[in-house]
């Protein structure tokens, strides 16, 4: 079996009191929890990370049945976690951990969480990075003051901080799924001082932008494509088309494979992030990329390269000429 990783913290009310009891006798008691104890066994590292959160990695071994399969939260993620037992000679029976990611927007963070600065964390980190090299790149692509600008996927406004500040007031609109960085995006403009800047923010989950009733000059979806199936990116390129100005851009960035259909796990350096062709974070070919734009009937650019930390590509989408 592969290496595994997962943060998990073991609970009754996801596991079930029976399994608790059952397949971690010698567990500890925290905050109403049951964990599993650190190990020095070669088979299982467990690390403690923040209170009750663990990382356990089982390093070797094979499946012999899955005893419980639960929907869990881990930080700004929502997973299913398989609860199964492995067989490791000569240790015999263990018991390991899958975690696969669902949608790490579906979670609402508490009001404490956005308070402790927890929204910054969950759109990717790098937050002072990211959001400025975002403006910078589009002011270095023509974007101005005067024009109207849309950022879908703007999470906590990471990037929408530094938009705000340099366009004229009103000219920032903002689109998100969840409304909890919605609020932590409201309070990030307040406390940088730009509630005069008068941003505009929608939470929507079908990329439903005409309801600004704007045309915009510029957009741009960052770290979106790369957490979407190929329907989904027609969709919303559909939607950008509908309010996209005449000669308005509109960039979004993606990691990219070598070809389409790309089944193997892609490693992308810098930054490491290993994306697959069949879950997030996904990676696409630009003949992919170029097959979504031609449905939405728009034209694309690969511009490519642009100092990601991450390694996304950008990609440019217009009317067609």
């Amino acid at each position: 079996m592969s290496p595994t990783t997962a943060l998990l913290k073991f609970h009754p009310d996801i596991f079930g009191s029976e399994l608790a009891s059952e397949a971690m006798p010698a567990g500890r008691h925290r905050g109403g929890s049951r964990l599993i104890p650190s190990s020095s066994s070669r088979e299982d590292r467990l690390t403690e990370l923040r209170g009750c959160w663990y990382l356990m990695t089982v390093r070797e071994g094979a499946y012999t049945s899955v005893l419980r399969r639960r929907p869990v939260s881990v930080g700004q993620s929502s997973l299913v976690l398989t609860v199964f037992l492995y067989s490791f000679p000569p240790y015999g029976l263990r018991m390991g951990l899958h975690l696969d990611l669902l949608n790490p927007y579906s979670r609402q963070l508490t009001a404490g969480e956005i308070a402790s600065g927890e929204h910054r964390l969950a759109v990717g980190g790098l937050w002072d990075e990211m959001g400025k090299l975002q403006c910078d790149f589009l002011v270095a692509r023509g974007l101005r003051p005067e024009h109207r600008f849309i950022d879908v996927g703007c999470g906590a406004l990471r990037g929408g901080v530094h938009f705000a500040k340099y366009l004229a007031p009103g000219h920032y609109y903002g689109l998100d799924v969840n409304a909890s960085l919605i609020e932590a995006g409201r309070r990030e403009v307040e406390s940088a001082g730009l509630s005069d800047r008068k941003v505009h923010l929608l939470v929507n989950d079908r990329f439903e932008l005409f309801q600004f009733n704007v045309q915009f000059d510029y957009g741009i979806a960052q770290s979106v494509f790369t957490h979407l199936v190929l329907n989904h990116i027609v969709s919303c390129l559909i939607q950008v088309k509908r309010v996209l100005a005449p000669r308005g851009s509109f960039y979004a960035t993606y990691f990219e494979a070598a070809e389409p259909a790309h089944l193997e796990t892609i490693v992308h350096s810098p930054g490491g992030i290993k994306t697959r062709y069949d879950a997030d974070p996904f990676h696409y070919s630009f003949e992919e990329m170029s097959m979504a734009a031609r449905l939405a009937s728009l034209a694309i650019e690969r511009i490519g390269d642009w100092a990601h930390p991450r390694a996304q590509k950008m990609l440019r989408f217009q009317h067609g000429r």
